[in-house]
């Protein structure tokens, strides 16, 4: 007979873990807490740093585009200046060239208005040489026609007061 109070074949069991002590749990938190307090500690010192750095050199930059900014008014203001200085300059030089060309215009007209007075003056010399010619052929009237003097007489007149006319408008223009 078998008896049953005992069992036919012994199971060993396995040791189940200790519980862990709550000392364990601890640790290990205030482990992770102190590595992620590092961590942003590391992280806060290098946003620092790089704020810091990003600062200063917009202040560098921003000192810089000052004086690039008054370098280039500077610039504006003598590229005005010496703009106006060469409209003024033009200006000069258009009424230079209008008193060249009225100097020279009138130089020209002066010389023309010399060559008009030395032909009418050449033809005053004439007219009178004419009026000679006719004095001297009317002292010796038997030799020519009165139809003849009287035709030679008319041509003088006219050539002298053509001259006449000519000088009369030389010199009232």
């Amino acid at each position: 007979m078998t008896d049953q109070s005992q069992p036919d074949a012994v199971v060993a069991e396995e040791p189940k873990p200790a519980p862990a002590s709550g000392k364990k749990g601890l640790v290990v938190a205030l482990v992770l807490v102190g590595t992620l307090a590092l961590a942003l500690g590391a992280l806060s010192a290098y946003l620092w740093t790089v704020h810091s750095q990003y600062v200063a050199q917009n202040e560098e930059l921003r000192a810089e585009a000052g004086d690039l900014g008054a370098d280039v008014a500077a610039s504006r203001a003598k590229a005005e200046e010496l703009q106006t200085q060469v409209e003024a300059t033009l200006a000069q030089l258009d009424e230079a060239k209008e008193t060249i060309n009225g100097l020279a215009n009138s130089e020209a007209q002066a010389g023309d208005d010399r060559q008009a007075l030395i032909d009418v003056a050449d033809g005053l010399q004439e007219c009178a040489d004419l009026r000679q010619d006719m004095i001297d052929h009317l002292n010796e009237a038997y030799k020519w026609t009165a139809s003849s003097l009287r035709a030679r007489e008319a041509d003088i007149t006219t050539y002298c007061k053509k001259v006449t006319r000519a000088y009369k408008e030389i010199v009232d223009d």
